[in-house]
């Protein structure tokens, strides 16, 4: 079929090297070898008394020989200076010398690393063991000190570190290495100072705090973890790790919808000197999304002053009651201060996979309060002696999105808030000030730009720490708040780091992206405004156009849909700027549309970050987060817009959620191929984490809504259905949700494609052989061109 417009197919070559490029594009995501310095970690450097330097490090990526290294810079505030922080060159020399290996000065192969000014000394984590760098006298120590892990938690006095064995509580002497079990009963289905399973697995092996220090470092506050009655899942890993031919049998414990039995905590106190434990005088709470950094790392648990009395929060199960409690940690006595409730669901982690946004405030036994009761996310202010509400802090149809520092002291909050400038995309954040008994706002820094302000409880900062960034004492915000080290950047424009005062001056232009690898005549993907189903609410997206793009020609269109009622799908930043998932989509979007598609991303009705209502829509049935109409809607106003978009050739290109297949099989008018990567179905995910919060503890409604094997028999386009058997996520994602949908078209005696791969559970779920499998059959079927022959995508994993 010829397409009006079209340009004449490429030929193999030409198609392999638009592969190439594409290949290019998504190994970025995992990597910095394609975009260097989007964003900097910048540590703030306290001198011996405790005071600021005014002085910050942070790691810079280098290109070499077109080989990525990294170098170490230090930027002084007052003196308005960037200059490296110390010799490389050096201190490779004097690594190399003291620990006999090979040490390479451009990538010196360090981490967990503080440096100290006057005299400079640099502490460094490398062949595990732990050293320090004299500068002065060019030599490297072998220091004798313990290494500390991401899930372990050192005291606030130093000396011991909290950590988990055998479902059981330890703590460690920092300068001896002694350790001591502080509970023994412990087992694997009623586990001490563990995460959250609902996914299946432990928050997918992503490191939280085992438990919280009283401040006098005499106390671990925790919980205990129940699975015992809840129901096993079996699996079978068909491709078992140690190479064995027999399959193996697996059981994970997760709840679903409906069940009775579901994980819980038990809130309790440990005394470390006697190893007395008290359990908190409340009922077993549910185990549920917001505990997915650990129960303590979610700041869902925090002292008063000493070491008596604690609060909690308890969200009890379908999230529509939220209690903050009182905990005698000496006598077990609780109180519930004030409560919550909502008729959809209360959301304590407004900017979804963000920790909360809560703060106490000690010394004058205040609490700081995030909540959508007005419809917006706003903070309040609450007595925590008697409970009562002061005030609102923040109000208007806008929201707050971060909360970046506390200065008690004056009275002084550093807010990042989204929406109060009407006429800009509703999602860009600023930065501004506000005083807590007065409610002023004073702006900081606002412009038509995403900013991006890094600090270690940020999802930004927790998924960069995933691709072996130092993320862990990071803070765009010096110590006093003086000064904010920021990212300006937006999805259409190259990002660049700023620091600035605490007026919003620009003090220093630090770094700026480095965009060298990006194919050439990249195109820059365009932020686009649209108009939802219902013909009054304004919703936004970004459209992705190949590199040898020419309006000219006719182009297929790509629904990129991997959406969800806690998960943005738009990038607001470009490359590693976006936040959370985002910046994933930004790289995968960029890869499918340099194979010759227009790719679209959208945040339609039903997804976060806007107001309630918005997210609303899609309560009581999760697919709804990508809205169906609201999709279809946004290609249709774009090909009027865009000519050069061809509206009979539409594809959905659907990740994880089963919100792609969901919206192909709603709209066959519409779409005409669909490959589904992987498939998520939130009736087989726990039900605490997905299910419970979302649609309500029954599941929703089965005479309004359809799941996609009730729809096949409307299939008339192509579809590919890929999964991987096994996986670190497959307890979250069963092979199960598959199998209805391939059952179903069986029965229907539809025509389709199928890839299941059988995996392991260390691999991800959705592989580079999928991605490719992927992109060669929307080549085939929407360009209708014939796809390079076993093209080796290499480290494109999801």
């Amino acid at each position: 079929m010829t397409h009006v417009g079209a340009a004449q197919p490429p030929d193999s070559q030409a198609m392999e090297e638009r592969y190439r490029r594409a290949e290019a594009l998504i190994q970025g995501f995992g990597t910095k070898s394609l975009v260097q310095n989007e964003t900097i970690y910048p540590h703030w450097i306290i001198d011996a008394s405790n005071t600021s330097t005014y002085c910050f490090w942070y790691e810079r990526g280098t290109r070499v020989d077109n080989r990525s290294g990294k170098e170490y810079r230090l930027v002084d505030a007052k003196k308005r200076t960037n200059t490296l922080a110390f010799d490389h060159e050096l201190l490779s020399h004097a690594l190399a010398k003291a620990s006999n290996q090979e040490v390479n000065a451009q990538d010196l192969p360090i981490s967990h690393v503080t440096i100290t000014l006057t005299p400079v000394i640099v502490s460094f984590t490398a062949f595990d063991q732990r050293w320090q760098f004299l500068a002065e006298e060019g030599i490297c120590q072998l220091l004798q000190s313990t290494l500390i892990n991401d899930s372990e938690v050192l005291s606030p006095d130093g000396r011991q570190i909290a950590f988990v064995r055998d479902y059981n509580l330890w703590v460690r002497v920092a300068a001896t290495g002694t350790e001591r079990a502080l509970t023994l009963d412990g087992e694997e289905d009623f586990a001490y100072a563990v995460k959250g399973g609902g996914w299946g697995a432990d928050s997918s092996g992503l490191h939280g705090h085992p438990a919280l220090w009283s401040p006098d470092s005499r106390c671990l506050l925790t919980v205990k973890r129940d699975k015992r009655q809840v129901h096993s899942l079996p699996q079978v890993t068909h491709l078992p790790m140690d190479g064995s031919a027999r399959p193996q049998l697996t059981q994970s414990k997760v709840a679903y919808s409906g069940d009775t039995a579901i994980e819980t905590y038990q809130i309790l106190n440990i005394n470390v000197d006697t190893s007395q434990a008290c359990y908190a005088d409340y009922h077993p709470l549910p185990a549920g999304r917001n505990e997915y950094w650990g129960y303590a790392k979610s700041k869902l648990s925090f002292w008063a002053k000493g070491n008596q009395y604690a609060y909690f929060i308890a969200q009890e199960r379908g999230d529509k009651v939220l209690r903050l409690v009182k905990f005698d940690t000496y006598t077990g006595s609780t109180q519930v201060l004030f409560e919550e409730t909502s008729e959809t669901q209360i959301d304590i982690m407004p900017d979804t996979m963000n920790l909360p946004l809560h703060q106490i405030l000690v010394d004058s036994n205040e609490l700081i309060w995030c909540s959508e009761r007005s419809g917006w996310a706003h903070l309040y202010l609450y007595d925590l002696t008697t409970g009562a509400l002061k005030h609102a802090i923040t109000q208007g149809n806008w929201r707050v999105r971060d909360l970046l520092r506390v200065d008690a002291k004056n009275r002084t909050l550093y807010l990042q808030t989204a929406g109060r400038a009407t006429e800009r995309d509703p999602y860009y954040r600023d930065i501004c000030r506000v005083n807590i008994d007065t409610g002023e706002i004073i702006t900081v820094l606002s412009s038509d730009h995403e900013y991006l302000v890094n600090y270690p409880e940020s999802i930004t900062s927790i998924t960069a720490s995933m691709l072996g960034v130092m993320t862990r004492e990071a803070s765009g915000l010096s110590p006093d708040g003086q000064y904010i080290v920021v990212t300006q950047t937006r999805a259409d424009q190259a990002p660049t780091n700023l620091l600035i005062n605490y007026q919003g001056q620009t003090i220093l232009e630090v770094e700026s992206a480095d965009l060298s690898a990006l194919p050439d005549n990249w195109q820059w993907p365009e932020p686009v405004k649209l108009l939802a189903a219902d013909g009054k609410t304004d919703i936004y997206g970004l459209l992705f156009r190949p590199s040898d793009f020419s309006p000219d020609k006719s182009y297929p269109v790509i629904n990129f849909i991997n959406s969800g009622t806690w998960l943005s799908a738009v990038p607001k930043g470009s490359f590693h700027t976006s936040r959370g998932y985002a910046d994933r989509h930004y790289f995968y979007s960029a890869a499918m549309a340099e194979l010759g598609f227009i790719v679209l991303n959208l945040d339609s009705r039903g997804s976060p970050l806007r107001s309630k209502a918005f997210l609303d829509e899609s309560y009581g049935w999760i697919p709804a987060a990508a809205n169906t109409d609201d999709h279809a809607g946004a290609i249709q106003q774009l090909t009027q817009r865009y000519p050069y978009m061809d509206i009979n050739r539409v594809g959905i290109c659907g990740q994880g959620y089963r919100c792609g297949l969901q919206n192909f099989l709603e709209r066959q008018d519409l779409y005409k191929v669909c490959a589904q990567m992987a498939l998520l179905d939130n009736r087989l995910i726990g039900c605490t984490v997905e299910g419970d919060k979302w649609e309500g503890i029954n599941g929703p409604d089965s005479n309004t809504h359809r799941y996609p094997e009730e729809l096949v028999s409307q299939l008339k386009g192509k579809l590919i259905l890929m999964h991987a058997i096994t996986s670190e996520m497959s307890a979250g994602y069963p092979s199960t949700a598959v199998f209805r949908v391939v059952e179903a078209l069986q029965k229907a005696n539809k025509a389709f494609e199928m890839l299941m791969v059988p995996g392991s559970p260390s691999d991800s779920f959705c592989s580079s052989y999928m991605t490719r499998r992927g992109w060669d059959f929307l080549v085939k079927h929407l360009l209708e061109i014939t796809p390079p022959k076993e093209f080796s995508l290499n480290d494109a994993s999801i």
